[in-house]
Formats: structure tokens, sequence, C-alpha cells
């Protein structure tokens, strides 16, 4: 999980200068790159809906977007150019440098793009009942793909309400690799390993986010094979096999002054691996 912290630190760089992202932008000029974008960006040009365009604009005024091993892609390659579907720079007649894509009036990507593909940005869609998706990271094949952070909202008033949030890798548009899972309804967390946007592999569940409930391994999403629970309040643990969220088998409930209980659940019949 070292990597994967060290990677998410990288999500959330320094701001040296600027305040919010706009600001960021003009501070480019210190270092030989060009002010960003003349053209307005507090006009809705690019005819989004408006509940998209409002959490866009809540966005430029809270999270800095530029990785600092991207800078470059902030020179004026071309003269800025916008049309119904496109705002920003261009090479060659490709998208290049800065821009804001319009894939259709609910979804948007927003960041930087090199002959014609996003690299890294945002990705904003509008679902149904105000629901909204949030991806900020890397992109490959205009696909989630590197690490990424990505969180759910609920957009119903005049602020965003986050429901859930991932922290992790990417490959192809899913969770896959190293992540973090957080529900903040439920204050859940789940640290591990994800394969096609489902736990698989050893994962860590915390309650209250860090108070350690689980330790054991997972399968599409499931409790599947040796795991261990952990009840800190009442000093047991209770150590045994799982097969898709069961228990199967003995299980041993071990407690602090020594004590051990035996547990029996029906056994499965097929391979828990």
């Amino acid at each position: 999980m070292d990597a994967l912290n060290e990677s998410f630190q990288q999500l959330h760089f320094k701001k040296e200068k600027s305040s919010n992202f706009l600001s960021q932008l003009y501070d480019q000029e210190n270092e030989g790159l060009v002010p960003i974008f003349k053209f307005e960006f507090r006009r809705n040009q690019l005819n989004f809906t408006q509940k998209l365009y409002d959490f866009q604009m809540l966005q430029f005024l809270r999270d800095p977007l530029i990785d600092p091993d991207l800078k470059s892609y902030l020179r004026n390659f071309n003269i800025d150019d916008k049309n119904s579907i496109y705002l920003g720079n261009k090479f060659d007649g490709k998208k290049h440098g800065l821009g804001l894509s319009r894939i259709n009036q609910n979804h948007l990507k927003f960041g930087i793009f090199s002959l014609d593909q996003i690299k890294w940005g945002w990705e904003i869609i509008l679902k149904k009942n105000n629901f909204i998706s949030f991806y900020k990271g890397y992109f490959l094949n205009e696909q989630k793909d590197g690490i990424g952070i990505q969180r759910q909202y609920n957009f119903q008033g005049l602020d965003p309400n986050e429901i859930d949030e991932y922290v992790g890798k990417f490959s192809k548009d899913k969770r896959d690799g190293e992540g973090i899972y957080k529900n903040f309804g439920l204050k859940i967390v789940k640290k591990g390993e994800f394969k096609d946007d489902k736990l698989n592999g050893l994962v860590n569940i915390y309650e209250n986010y860090d108070d350690i409930i689980f330790i054991g391994y997972f399968k599409n999403d499931k409790k599947h094979g040796f795991g261990k629970v952990i009840n800190s309040k009442d000093n047991y643990e209770i150590l045994g096999d799982y097969y898709e969220d069961q228990q199967t088998g003995e299980h041993k409930k071990l407690y602090q002054d020594g004590r051990t209980e035996t547990i029996t659940y029906p056994s499965k019949l097929c391979s828990i691996f």
C-alpha cells in the first residue's frame, strides 16, 4: 500500500501560490507558459445540463488540476479553438494541450490532451436523480487507466453530498489493482486488491474509518477464503474460512484472556480457492 499512498499524494500535490484551479493556470506565466484560455470559463459555451455545469464550476474553485509532470502540455501549441463539442488548445487540428470536451450534455472530460486523446484530468458524468460521478486521474485510450480517484455525489441542493470514494488503480475504465474504497454513509473503508471493479484478494475492512473489523480474502466482491473478524469492543477475534460471503467449517473464537470457543458452520463441498 506504500506505493499506492505515494501515488495518491501525487493527485493532491501542494499548491505553491494558487488557491484554486483558475489562478493556478495563470501562475504558469512565470514559467514561460501561456496564461491558458482567453475565452471565458464562466459561461456554459458547450451547453451542458445545468447541474453538470454547476458541478464543474465548483470543482474549478476547489480542486487543483495541473500535474507537475504534465505542465509542458499547457503550452499554447496553436491558437485556442472552440466549437460545439470542444473548447481548448489544438495542434495540427487535434486536441492537444488543455481543453474541455463535450461527450454529451451530461458528460464532460476536462484536462490535458495529447493528439486527440485525454491523458490526465477530470471526467464528470451526470446520472439519474442528480447523481454525479467524478473522476480525477490518468487516462489511456479515452478510458480511466492508472492512478486515479473516483467519487459519487448526490447533487440535490446547492452543494453536492459525497456518497463514496475510490482511490487507487484503474485499468480500462474499471477499478483494477490496489485501492481504497470509502462509503461515507456507512463510515466503512475497504483496502485491498480489486479486479474488474470488484474486490479480489486480501482485504482489510474498517468501520468508523479506522477501526479494523475484518482481515481476509475476497473473490468477486465476497469473502472467500480465510478471514479474521476483529471485535475490539468485546476483545475477541474469530478465525475461519468463508465461501461466497458465508462462514464454512470450524471457526475459532479467541478471547484476549486466553479462552477459546469453536463454532461449526455447514461445510461447502466446493473449493474456496
